[in-house]
């Protein structure tokens, strides 16, 4: 993983203009690269702060392991496959949006593109990118995400369709209340570009019934596609 241990900073790239501006900067870039899409900017660094980090102030261990062990326990009537270790866990729940210590990245900038310019469309979104040169596959025996030391990139199994469709990917973070130590690129997208984007990314499939297939996106898309 590409990392600055001295410095947080994250590139801050000139104000995209046009969906292509931002597809021929992805693609000068080398390999192996991952994404993160965000739809509203919030304070400096939180949008690289996981959920369960960002109040500071009532976080605890204790409270983020005890959220876990409920979403154990209550979830198997909902689930069709059982997760074989407690990463697997954390991050079939992180999908269903209970706080963790996982942040979620894609390997596909057209899905960040897509996370980046749905919901609040008059505020600035970003995208952020980063290189990996190091990703923990989980067909390895999983660690405990309670005992890392260091922050690791996280290939998971295909636990849930949504995770194969946004081809998600985890970043877990050893203290979830601080910002990681790397360096990498963040580009804005500006509230009039949301529009223009989401409307050409719907035109290759990146829309809610295939980044959340259910019949309830897919019913949304064909009333969006009739207005």
């Amino acid at each position: 993983m590409s990392e600055d241990s001295t410095v947080y900073q994250w590139q801050e790239i000139d104000t995209f203009k046009s969906l292509g501006q931002i597809i021929d900067m992805s693609l000068a870039a080398p390999q192996f690269r991952i994404y993160r899409g965000v739809t509203k900017l919030r304070e400096i660094n939180d949008d690289l702060i996981p959920k369960i980090g960002r109040c500071k102030d009532t976080y605890s261990i204790s409270h983020e392991k005890e959220l876990l062990v409920r979403f154990i326990r209550q979830s198997q009537p909902y689930i069709t496959y059982t997760p074989t270790s407690k990463l697997e866990w954390m991050i079939l729940a992180q999908h269903y949006s209970l706080s963790t210590r996982l942040l979620d990245w894609t390997t596909n900038l057209m899905v960040a593109l897509f996370f980046a310019c749905r919901g609040d469309s008059d505020a600035p979104g970003a995208v952020y990118e980063f290189l990996s040169s190091s990703i923990y596959d989980l067909t390895e025996d999983g660690p405990d995400p309670f005992q890392i030391t260091e922050l690791r990139v996280v290939k998971p199994n295909h636990l849930d369709k949504r995770i194969v469709a946004q081809q998600g990917l985890f970043t877990l973070h050893p203290t979830p209340t601080e910002s990681p130590q790397w360096s990498g690129r963040k580009y804005i997208i500006t509230p009039a570009l949301k529009k223009e984007i989401k409307e050409k990314i719907a035109r290759f499939g990146f829309k809610p019934s295939t980044m959340f297939p259910d019949l309830e996106n897919l019913a949304h898309d064909i009333m969006d596609e009739c207005n």
